[in-house]
């Protein structure tokens, strides 16, 4: 007990800012036997009667006890961005009280309680780590078709929360009172320390297209009689047929889809953490007027993994230094990196100053506007979950929005987002958390020919209204002529006698009552392929977390509103958020990062342990492969160096079934198609829409350089 005692006094003077603690010499001490037992009665012996009397007895060095770590003693608790409710990270949320008020609240404004309101209260079961930090944002609709609302829903930290402070089960009775009279919990709990946290971000996108021709050859025809009754009317029957010997058609449908499942998952145990919150509702009309706010208070548990735990005191991490942009590319490309939460100082409204209104912002304002399916669609897309799962992509090469209509559906657009890393600063050690990630592509290719003939025909009655062209020759036929009529046709008594009709003036027949045309004989075939592959990689080791900041750049694509014709530059518009990412301490380093404080790394690249008898103890199979790699039994070959005794080669190259590429950058790939579009001008209006201002700033720059 005095011995714990000590070590907790000497860690809050280490806080307090005094000089570390220096263990004490080795202490030699002269005696008989030489077991512990005689060690430990010397070291009470040196407590009893002074150092000064132990040293001037010692011969024999005595063990220091076991140095008891720092973080052991000051306890451990919940990181800054957990304890504030600022993300999830890797933790999980369960077992809400309270919930319910959001609900409630929500329908006694907008007058219903189904459609996105019954949405919300299931994404708040479900996902309630969704909804920390500034919350998301809905669009509902009103009541009988009425006005929509703007509905936002966060959860926030309670003031009755009281976390605990962490210790193992066998230290909780010895372990020095808090300050701050914190209460104390088990590190080690029997259920905890059995359960794991996983946490799966997917991002997935998908792109289909389809074609289809059509052709037939054959002839076909119409005729008719009629004949006078009465002044006026005229009398007849008509038929009609076709003959289609050939006829042929083809459709193509082509689907690409594209899958990036990534899974954090904890190595250790997991803690559990009951939390009191607040319930923030917020709800302004899409038309506009004042907004209302609701606050109900509520619990939750949190679920959180041990490794992710700090030691009580640990500072949060300095503000992200800049960080280049080689730098930038290289920590979006590599192998370990994984965003594990993203927040925003910005509320996710509209006129809140977040992501929403910077992307809407460049987007034709009819595909934003109250009561468009773009506006929800936006809301959903622009939230902290929804950019955290798609960080990775947007990283890399960007992600293109989905489609977003206006109200009526005349007006459709969407837009282009990238992101990337301008500041980092490391926090500290996550621990061995495991990285699993997978890439997952389909692509299906459907193509369909069809081949037929058809023949068709119909008869029926006709029926004629108007008076003869002769008759009006004769009344008029002066006038006639000179407007240019056509001669008369023959009298009609001669056209029946003839079998035939000449259609009155001014009348015409009506369509022939078809009869039912045989049915058309076609083949058709069909041919569907399908292609899936995955691929991942499980990603282990000690992990570093790094606070960093990320800018979003959005480029509008579709109609452009009169604002954006005579301000081009107005298509872009850019925002930051915060980031914490996640990196393996050794690519950290070996990318030039600086590593969190008591965090040491190795290297990032190993060669292989060469093992017992390699180089010629292997048997007679080596030979041939050295022969191979020498070019001769003797030696080296000419010009070539001998292989090292560790040297490993793939046996299939990289198209390998076991082979995972990494750090792929197919930036200047997609920066050569999209130059290629724009300096190519017949292959230019189906290119990407540039922004006036990029155009001129590219034509100007060979200009400033000569």
């Amino acid at each position: 007990m005095q011995q714990t005692l000590g070590n907790a006094a000497t860690a809050r003077a280490v806080r307090r800012g005094k000089q570390p603690f220096v263990p004490p010499p080795v202490i030699e001490e002269e005696g008989e036997g030489g077991g512990s037992g005689a060690g430990l009665g010397a070291r009470r012996g040196m407590a009893d009667e002074g150092p000064q009397r132990a040293v001037r007895r010692g011969r024999r060095p005595v063990a220091l006890p076991t140095a008891i770590p720092e973080s052991a003693e000051q306890g451990l608790v919940l990181p800054s961005y957990l304890r504030d409710l600022e993300t999830g990270g890797l933790s999980t949320a369960y077992g809400l009280t309270g919930q319910e008020f959001v609900g409630t609240a929500i329908a006694t404004v907008v007058g219903h309680g189904d459609g996105t309101v019954a949405a919300i209260t299931a994404e708040l079961a479900g996902r309630p780590e969704s909804f920390f930090g500034q919350g998301r944002a809905f669009a509902v609709e009103g009541a009988e078709g009425g006005d929509g609302f703007d509905v936002t829903v966060s959860i926030a930290r309670g003031p009755d929360d009281q976390l605990p402070l962490f210790h193992p089960a066998a230290d909780l009775a010895t372990a020095a009172p808090h300050p701050d009279g914190t209460p104390f919990a088990a590190l080690d709990d029997p259920e905890g320390k059995e359960t794991k946290v996983d946490v799966q971000h997917n991002s997935a996108t998908s792109v289909s297209s389809s074609a289809g021709s059509s052709a037939a050859k054959g002839a076909g025809g119409t005729a008719f009689g009629l004949a006078p009754v009465v002044p006026g009317l005229w009398l007849g029957a008509a038929a009609t047929g076709s003959v289609q010997p050939w006829q042929s058609s083809r459709e193509s449908r082509s689907q690409r889809g594209l899958a990036e499942p990534r899974v954090l998952r904890s190595d250790k145990g997991s803690v559990e953490v009951p939390r009191r919150v607040v319930y923030v509702v917020r709800i302004r009309r899409q038309e506009g007027g004042t907004q209302q706010l609701f606050r109900g208070s509520g619990g939750l548990t949190q679920r959180v993994p041990t490794e992710h735990l700090v030691a009580d005191g640990t500072d949060a991490p300095p503000r992200p230094q800049p960080v280049g942009g080689g730098l930038a590319r290289q920590i979006s490309l590599a192998d370990s990196s994984a965003p594990v939460g993203v927040s925003d100082t910005a509320a996710p409204h509209e006129g809140g100053g977040g992501l929403f209104d910077t992307v809407a912002s460049v987007l034709h304002p009819s595909l934003t506007a109250p009561g468009a399916p773009g506006r929800s669609r936006l809301y959903g897309a622009t939230s902290t979950q929804n950019v955290l799962e798609d960080l990775p992509r947007l990283l890399r090469d960007g992600v293109t929005g989905e489609d977003l209509q206006s109200k009526d559906g005349s007006i459709a657009g969407t837009y282009r987002m990238r992101a990337v890393v301008t500041g980092l600063s490391p926090a500290w050690g996550t621990g061995k958390t495991q990285l699993r990630t997978h890439q997952q592509a389909q692509h299906s290719k459907t193509e369909t020919a069809g081949k037929g003939r058809a023949l068709t025909a119909g008869a029926g009655p006709a029926i004629g209204f108007g008076g003869a062209p002769d008759a009006a020759v004769v009344g008029g036929g002066g006038r006639a002529r000179r407007a240019g009529a056509r001669p008369p046709p023959p009298p009609a008594g001669r056209a029946r006698g003839g079998g035939g009709g000449a259609p009155p003036a001014g009348g015409g027949g009506g369509p022939p009552a078809r009869a039912p045309p045989p049915p058309p004989k076609a083949r058709f075939s069909v041919n569907e392929q399908t292609v899936s592959t995955r691929q991942g990689a499980e990603v282990r080791g000690e992990k570093v977390l790094y606070l960093g900041t990320v800018q979003f750049t959005a480029e509008g694509t579709g109609p452009r509103s009169a604002r954006m014709i005579l301000r081009p530059e107005t298509r872009v518009a850019t925002h930051a958020m915060r980031v914490w990412i996640s990196l393996r301490a050794d690519e950290a380093q070996e990318l030039g990062l600086p590593l969190p404080p008591g965090v040491t790394a190795g290297d990032f690249i190993k060669r292989p342990v060469p093992q017992a008898g390699a180089g010629g103890g292997a048997g007679t199979s080596a030979a041939p492969a050295a022969e191979a790699a020498t070019g001769t039994t003797g030696g080296p070959a000419s010009g070539t160096a001998a292989p090292a005794p560790d040297a490993r080669h793939l046996p299939f190259g990289a198209m390998g079934s076991s082979v995972t590429l990494g750090r792929i950058d197919t930036g200047p790939m997609v920066r050569a198609v999209q130059n290629l579009f724009v300096n190519d001008a017949p292959s230019a209006p189906h290119g990407p829409r540039r922004t006036s201002a990029r155009r001129s700033t590219r034509r100007s720059a060979p200009t400033t350089a000569s």
